[in-house]
């Protein structure tokens, strides 16, 4: 609880140092105080034992979508890269904040806020030509809502493109693709083929 009020403390702060820096070169910063936000808040509300109301996760969002404002509303030109520079734009900070909303929003169950990010990012591609863990991420959770507004085909092409580009080492990450991937492909009436493997399960179908 202690380590989630400081947090708090040091993410407003931080918006102020990231407000006034030029370029982009800040970004990754703010993406670590963003994941560090939300796991705190997370575990507060495990301490304090209010996991079925997540005030602090409710909390760590306002502080989220600020970051998310500050990123999005930066009106440099945004230029695809995997480098940050003093003269880059902001919006490269997007996706992986958006993740972690997307994270938090589920939590909550609060899935209609989900689209309020959608459609400002899609209507500036910032969801391509990003970092490719932030991509799969991104792909994974607008596959799950897809898959929640009974979209199946939408959901299938999201979770397939995040499972086909998920590290291959990523066995934790691979398994929850699958949770969802595996049961849209067979409502879809696509069967495993005896060819599948346990690297490509039902990516080959009849």
């Amino acid at each position: 609880m202690d380590a989630y009020h400081f947090q708090t403390l040091l993410h407003t702060a931080f918006h102020k140092v990231f407000g006034a820096s030029s370029g982009n070169l800040l970004v990754p910063t703010l993406h670590a105080i963003c994941r560090s936000t939300h796991h705190l808040a997370v575990a507060a509300d495990v301490q304090g034992q209010t996991t079925n109301s997540h005030p602090k996760v409710q909390h760590a969002v306002s502080l989220l979508q600020e970051s998310f404002s500050r990123t999005f509303n930066d009106r440099t030109e945004f230029r695809p890269s995997l480098h940050y520079t003093s003269e880059g734009s902001k919006k490269a900070g997007v996706l992986c904040i958006v993740n972690e909303l997307f994270a938090m929003y589920f939590v909550l169950n609060t899935l209609r806020l989900c689209k309020n990010l959608l459609r400002p990012v899609e209507s500036r591609n910032l969801h391509q030509n990003q970092r490719m863990g932030d991509m799969v991420t991104y792909k994974y959770y607008v596959g799950r809502l897809a898959l929640f507004e009974d979209q199946y085909a939408m959901a299938e092409e999201h979770l397939t493109y995040a499972f086909q580009h998920c590290h291959r080492h990523a066995k934790h990450n691979q398994k929850c693709i699958l949770q969802y991937l595996v049961p849209v492909k067979l409502y879809r009436g696509k069967l495993p083929t005896p060819q599948c493997t346990v690297n490509e399960p039902m990516m080959r179908v009849r």
